[in-house]
């Protein structure tokens, strides 16, 4: 085989509607990558080498590549609450400092009183919420 070999994971269940379902998980990107329904029937053909029809959804968007998070103390006052499209302005102004370098928010994390905790120090705001990034990469060889 002259293609690269990712690590991946593969978990065959049968469903509430009695459909086989295979889903193929590239490990290190930590995403499914395929996920592929057939009838009972047509797999026990496929499984002695006669095509088969089936449905698949393919995701290979991140495949290949590698999944990082990390947490960071976002300041951000919940004073600017006031309207749906302040507060919305007002968490892309506190978050754009953190999303460089294809760094991701979870962005439910801005305001969300189980998220909050202390700011750091010298920050103006009053306020931090510890927010979740982020983001896939090459893998470094």
């Amino acid at each position: 085989m002259s293609e690269k070999l990712l690590k991946g994971e593969v978990v065959i269940t049968i469903d509430s509607r009695d459909k086989i379902c295979i889903e193929l998980k590239d490990v290190v990107a930590g995403v499914k990558c395929v996920e592929i329904e057939i009838d009972p029937e047509a797999f026990a053909f496929a499984m002695h080498h006669r095509p088969s029809p089936c449905e698949f959804a393919w995701r290979p968007k991140h495949v290949g590549m590698k999944h990082e998070s990390k947490e960071e103390n976002v300041p951000f006052n919940s004073a600017y609450r006031v309207d749906k499209v302040i507060t919305e302005r007002a968490i892309d102004m506190a978050l754009k400092p953190f999303e460089v370098d294809g760094w991701e928010a979870r962005r439910e994390d801005v305001g969300n009183h189980r998220r909050r905790c202390k700011t750091e120090e010298g920050s103006t705001e009053q306020e931090a919420y510890r927010v979740y990034f982020h983001r896939w990469v090459q893998p470094t060889p």
